[in-house]
């Protein structure tokens, strides 16, 4: 199992984002989101993110190919979508397994969502852990 820390990640991120992004880029961030670089079949992957009242979102891209299955397992958090390569979306990932429909690169939000959006700006960032099995 693989395992990815947004320290590693911000090390990357701060290489690549003045060709890439500009200086606006955020690890983690939709403009610049976590590469979850996996293995072709099954593989399992650790990653983490800092989220906070200024950061309340994370997300991460992955390839993957029709009639794969995604298990996303980790901290609670209220919203968990999963981007297709078309544009399409689902929030299915709350079942367990969930069938890929197509073959590309598929992007995963992760966010504190409306009822956790009231923490206190002086609250201080927490990381948040999950693991992505693809199989």
């Amino acid at each position: 199992m693989k395992h990815i820390n947004l320290i590693l990640a911000l090390g990357v991120g701060v290489f690549f984002s003045g060709a890439a992004y500009g200086t606006s880029c955020q690890p983690g961030s939709e403009k610049c989101p976590l590469i979850l670089k996996m293995k072709r079949g099954s593989d399992k992957i650790s990653f983490s993110c800092v989220l906070s009242p200024t950061k309340p979102g994370c997300a991460a891209k992955f390839e993957a190919r029709a009639g794969q299955a995604a298990t996303l397992q980790g901290e609670a958090i209220a919203h968990k979508i999963l981007v297709f390569p078309s544009g399409d979306g689902t929030d299915e990932l709350e079942l367990g397994p969930y069938t890929l429909p197509e073959t590309g690169t598929y992007t995963l939000k992760l966010s504190y969502g409306a009822s956790m959006m009231s923490r206190d700006a002086n609250d201080r960032p927490a990381k948040y852990n999950w693991t992505l099995r693809v199989h």
